[in-house]
């Protein structure tokens, strides 16, 4: 419980929410101010206990050497990912498994996808369960491991490999409440196959089984310590993952076979669930950002004056540009050009920074962090005052969230005017598109149905070979019953209404044009779109300053 001393401030801060609660509309600015005077209010308690872990006052991990793996059941990922991907972008997070995902299988990657990171998942329902797998693309070398994954059990298996070690294999676990004791024999069964590969075994995930009853536990916890004994895995987690201000328990647990390996363990207490994330930090690794950064060249038309750039190509000798060979001239054109366009608009390279989340601003983040003060304080203190505005922030953030990315995706959707690519750019942040895999399981031949990955790759291959071939030798025979030939009676050709009708449709002319025509055409080109060669990806921009030269 808070001391004495406190006991008059709390009652002003149990005021101040009450306040609150008769006032809807004064809600986010009373919690905020209850919140800060909670923080202010126990700054003594906080510096007094100095003999606490470390991690424990933080909420990011701690950078070592080896690989950072790390676990959370996040009670719905799809809700949360702005969260998840905020706190991996600002640790060095190698591999973050999840569980509890609550995703349907028609749910698309690119909803739930970071940059940088292969995702794997194994999907239940919106109701409960599912794991999923993030994996750094950057510095890890990774594979799925089907073979190790019973359709009984909820988890999801991996293999990664680090220089001069064994293959690690790394499995994300979730196991419900009041689950079968066949889970746990299925469970042993797949130790006893992983047993006879002679590698490295890292098990995360929320198992709820209770650790923290050592002197009372349950049959299933009792099974599942007696069969991680028989296979000489040794858990890390000592410290409660679910607190309450009534319980502590030690639900989420990680295993491995080489404790050599291990630099450090622990526990991170974050508001993002009502569990606590986990990690390990094993091995060694090539020091390498988590994240790959991408550049772009285009031009700077930071100091580009319109009036400056139209004289100059007045001025320019356009009849050099003139030759008998057509693509002499063009590479005159183009030479000419750029002598201009570099002068006017210099190519220049920027990092790219694509933000996934671009609706969590500063103002979020620190409430974020607040939050997460809030639940440590909470947990450190048992105090009932800060345990309620720590459920206050959290509420708060996640309707920030949900407001700050309405307001974004409103504002894009109504800047994209009916431009319906921009439109859709911004739509695919909410509308779930389906999860599309580019995966061939088997392929239908003459010799039948096959899932032989050699013989699906050859298939392919003779199909693609000699699929040109096959069509030109249809052109030339002249087979109007085959559908893969364009003929004279298609869509195609009825539309093309400048080919007169004597002229055979097997031939090919240019028609004149004229000037007008090529203007208005040149002022309906999209300036963010390219136009083929690298170097003239902002050539559009420039045209249209062309059609105001006489």
């Amino acid at each position: 419980m808070c001391a004495d001393e406190h006991d008059d401030k709390v009652l002003k801060s149990n005021e101040g929410r009450n306040e609150a609660s008769q006032n809807r509309n004064d809600y986010n600015v009373n919690t905020m101010s209850d919140s800060k005077y909670i923080n202010s209010d126990l700054s003594s308690v906080r510096n007094s206990d100095t003999s606490n872990d470390s991690n424990a006052d933080k909420c990011n991990l701690p950078r070592e050497k080896g690989v950072n793996i790390a676990h959370l059941n996040i009670d719905s990922l799809s809700s949360k990912v702005d969260q998840l991907r905020h706190f991996m972008y600002s640790n060095e997070v190698h591999i973050m498994a999840v569980s509890e995902t609550k995703l349907e299988e028609h749910i698309s990657d690119d909803v739930i996808s970071v940059n940088n990171y292969s995702i794997y998942r194994n999907d239940r329902n919106t109701h409960g369960g599912g794991v999923a797998f993030y994996v750094n693309d950057v510095n890890i070398e990774h594979k799925l491991r089907e073979d190790l994954m019973p359709h009984s059990l909820e988890l999801l298996a991996i293999e990664i490999k680090l220089s001069m070690a064994k293959p690690i294999i790394i499995i994300v676990w979730y196991r419900p409440p009041k689950s079968s004791s066949d889970q746990i024999d299925i469970f042993e069964s797949l130790l006893q196959e992983i047993e006879l590969e002679n590698k490295d075994l890292v098990i995360l995930g929320d198992v709820n089984c209770d650790l923290l009853t050592a002197d009372t536990p349950d049959y299933q916890t009792r099974n599942l310590n007696g069969v991680c004994s028989s296979f000489d895995l040794q858990q890390l987690i000592t410290e409660a993952t679910r607190v309450t201000e009534t319980s502590e328990t030690l639900l989420d647990h990680i295993y491995t076979n080489n404790i050599d390996k291990v630099n450090g363990s622990g526990v991170i207490h974050t508001g993002l669930s009502d569990h606590s994330m986990i990690y390990v930090n094993l091995g060694k690794i090539k020091k390498k950002p988590t994240h790959k950064h991408k550049y772009k060249t285009t031009r700077s038309f930071k100091k580009f004056n319109e009036d400056d750039f139209v004289n100059d190509i007045r001025k320019a000798n356009w009849r050099s540009v003139k030759h008998d060979n057509v693509d002499k001239c063009i590479d005159n054109f183009e030479k000419l050009f750029l002598q201009i366009a570099d002068q006017h608009a210099p190519m220049k390279t920027k990092r790219v920074r694509k933000v996934q989340s671009p609706w969590l601003t500063d103002d979020i983040i620190d409430l974020m962090r607040e939050r997460d003060d809030l639940k440590r304080e909470a947990i450190r203190t048992t105090c009932d005052v800060i345990w309620d505005a720590y459920r206050t922030m959290r509420n708060r953030v996640n309707q920030e969230i949900e407001q700050s990315k309405k307001l974004f995706l409103s504002q894009g959707i109504k800047e994209s005017g009916k431009n319906s690519r921009k439109v859709w750019s911004h739509l695919r942040h909410i509308v779930p598109g389906k999860n599309k895999s580019n995966n061939i399981n088997n392929i239908k031949t003459n010799d039948g149905v096959s899932s032989d990955p050699e013989v699906i790759a050859n298939s392919l291959n003779e199909y693609f070979a000699n699929i040109g071939p096959t069509l030109a030798q249809n052109i030339q025979n002249g087979n109007d019953n085959d559908d893969n030939v364009v003929t004279s009676n298609s869509k195609c050709e009825q539309s093309v209404d400048t080919i007169p009708n004597s002229v055979d449709s097997h031939k090919f002319s240019f028609q004149p044009v004229s000037h007008e025509y090529v203007r208005k055409y040149i002022e309906t080109l999209s300036e963010s779109k390219a136009t083929g060669n690298d170097l003239f990806k902002d050539l559009c921009i420039f045209l249209k300053f062309f059609t105001s030269v006489r």
